[in-house]
């Protein structure tokens, strides 16, 4: 946490209201060298979060709620609430969100993670119900630039082909798209995902892969330390807790192939930052390293799709 000059300061208390007897800090992460344009505003009876964000980003936590509320089965998700918006004198949106006091999931204890399967899981049922009214689908602009950017005849294109191909027949609903062990917030009994503003369409398994995409499977394990026992956890419960609607279109088998084909779509979007993903342009050793688990994932893509 950051403390903030006065003026700041003064500026967030006339933006939402608050007294002088309100405490307002900043959100920071000193492994990451990151500030975030978030803050924790807290007195004795009032902890709420105010997050600077877009008219975009209000919208996807409205689709939360809604979601929340359309689907009895699930009394509470683990998202924060959206309790209302805040516009400043510059025309900049603000959003205040309840407050969930807890660590990220890099310092969590064995069984938080299978609890992190289950609210997962709650969650893409919740988004798959009825199809929730889904909005479009952003995902298929990413799949063109990606064509695009990868050698045609490639290890890497062929295994894209197939994953496009699993994709448009894969069960769809609203994910985080950007599910990261620092999105994940944990306390004793309880787990909350937060960091919405990328909110979106895609695929049922996205958001785990994802996840476990940048862990020790695979990209910037340093950073983000979540195990591979630990990520077996989320993994397992994450399948048992999908409603009957999904399970009855993807078996167990179905379900880790379409996570190993997340996994390596995750790669690639880690790349898509290259003028174009191939050797010659990987200009760090990270870059390098992702660009090789890419291909050795294309390849067992390749071998299974022709069993």
């Amino acid at each position: 946490m950051r403390k903030l000059k006065p003026e700041g300061l003064q500026q967030l208390r006339r933006l939402g209201g608050w007294d002088e007897t309100v405490m307002i800090t900043q959100f920071s992460d000193p492994q990451l060298e990151k500030t975030y344009e978030v803050f924790l505003v807290e007195d004795r009876n009032l902890q709420l979060i105010l997050k600077r964000g877009t008219v975009e980003e209000i919208r996807v936590y409205q689709k939360l709620n809604y979601l929340e509320q359309i689907d009895s089965a699930n009394h509470s998700l683990a998202v924060p609430r959206l309790l209302k918006n805040l516009v400043d004198e510059s025309g900049v949106h603000w959003l205040v969100l309840s407050y969930f006091r807890g660590e990220d999931l890099r310092s969590a204890s064995d069984e938080t993670f299978t609890l992190v399967g289950v609210e997962l899981a709650k969650l893409v049922n919740a988004g798959y119900l009825r199809n929730a009214n889904l909005p479009q689908d952003k995902n298929i602009q990413m799949h063109q630039r990606l064509l695009n950017k990868i050698v045609p005849n490639s290890v890497l294109m062929q295994g894209l082909q197939i994953y496009l191909s699993n994709y448009y027949s894969s069960p769809k609903v609203f994910t985080n798209d950007d599910l990261l062990p620092i999105n994940i917030l944990w306390q004793p009994g309880a787990v909350s995902f937060i960091d919405w503003e990328y909110g979106r369409t895609g695929t049922y398994v996205a958001d785990l892969g994802r996840l476990l995409a940048f862990t020790e499977f695979g990209m910037r394990s340093a950073i983000y330390s979540v195990s591979k026992n630990d990520g077996q956890q989320v993994v397992d419960s994450f399948y048992e807790g999908l409603s009957d609607a999904i399970r009855s279109q993807r078996s167990y088998c179905a379900f880790r192939r379409d996570l190993a084909f997340e996994i390596f779509y995750q790669h690639l979007l880690a790349l898509c930052h290259l003028p174009q993903i191939e050797k010659v342009y990987l200009d760090t050793a990270e870059s390098q390293r992702i660009f090789q688990q890419a291909e050795a994932k294309a390849e067992k893509i390749i071998t299974s799709s022709q069993l």
